[in-house]
């Protein structure tokens, strides 16, 4: 049975989620640039997504310019593209956001009560590009993304505003502020607990079987992962209590990866061969780049 977004129930919640958001993980796991069709349909099924839905999530996608497709005789290869690629892009990286002013610029807004969904959409958006509020009615953050909020602000309705402005402060109210507004001591256990987690999963010499099951347990642990980078507030050094442990979830990350990559990978291969795709299966050399810099970075920590 499936649900409404044509997922099939089970797999430990695996099947519950979009359709769609499952293209970017397979993408990742695999290490392709370019992905055979059937394959891609069949490992979605792995992950509880039924053939029908699978098959309109990738029509949709390249619709919407988030998938182009090739065609070679009766087969297609699918790339990411447009703003799946880009948010797929910015998840391997951490950019350095330069150096902290000293302040926190705020934006003040307020949205009529009539216009709730515009309200909460712009709160999304300010949450997205790394605002917190501090108080109702003012998101804060240690960097000056206004400007990025503007296709936001389009079609603002009459009586709503957003202004930008800054906020200084000694550094104990700033690290109180950071305190409030991101919930960091609890955001620190959380991240604590994740990284003895994934700790757990790459100890020892673990046999990992390259198949569906080990597929949708990587997908649930990578799901976690992604959260809590997702809520990393990404602050300045000075904001942060001195015993957060990002550096131990980076650690447990990379070390949780070169343990379960491999079966993983083995598994997906053999899903190309068994459909006769691999002539039209692209490696990704960014994606072998990055992992065997992971592998690295790891083994000089």
């Amino acid at each position: 049975m499936s649900d409404s977004n044509g997922t099939t129930g089970g797999f430990n919640g695996v099947g519950m989620s979009a359709p769609a958001s499952l293209i970017p993980f397979l993408f990742g796991c695999s290490r392709l640039e370019g992905f055979p069709g059937t394959p891609l349909i069949r490992l979605l099924g792995d992950l509880g997504v039924t053939e029908a839905a699978a098959r309109t999530t990738l029509a949709r996608l390249r619709a919407s310019g988030s998938l182009t497709s090739t065609r070679f005789g009766r087969r297609s290869q699918y790339r990411l593209s447009g703003p799946m690629k880009a948010a797929f892009d910015r998840a391997r990286e951490r950019p350095d956001e330069g150096r902290w002013d000293g302040g926190f610029h705020g934006i003040i807004y307020g949205v009529p009560e009539r216009d709730r969904y515009f309200r909460d959409m712009l709160r999304l958006e300010m949450t997205r590009l790394g605002y917190a509020p501090l108080r109702p009615g003012l998101m804060i953050s240690p960097r000056d993304r206004f400007d990025a909020l503007a296709p936001a602000l389009e079609g603002m309705p009459n009586g709503a505003y957003a202004m930008r402005s800054w906020i200084g402060l000694t550094l104990a109210d700033a690290r109180e502020s950071a305190e409030r507004a991101w919930c960091l001591k609890l955001l620190e256990r959380e991240y604590a607990r994740q990284a003895k987690m994934l700790q757990r999963l790459s100890r020892g010499n673990r046999s990992i079987r390259p198949d569906a099951a080990t597929l949708r347990n990587f997908f649930q642990h990578q799901r976690t992962i992604l959260g809590l980078y997702l809520r990393d507030p990404r602050l300045p050094s000075d904001l942060l209590p001195s015993s957060w442990p990002i550096h131990e979830v980076d650690m447990a990350r990379r070390a949780f990866r070169e343990t379960w990559s491999p079966s993983i990978i083995r598994y997906i291969d053999s899903v190309i061969e068994q459909t006769g795709t691999g002539d039209i299966a692209l490696v990704d050399a960014r994606a072998v780049q990055f992992i065997r810099n992971e592998h690295s970075m790891r083994h000089a920590e």
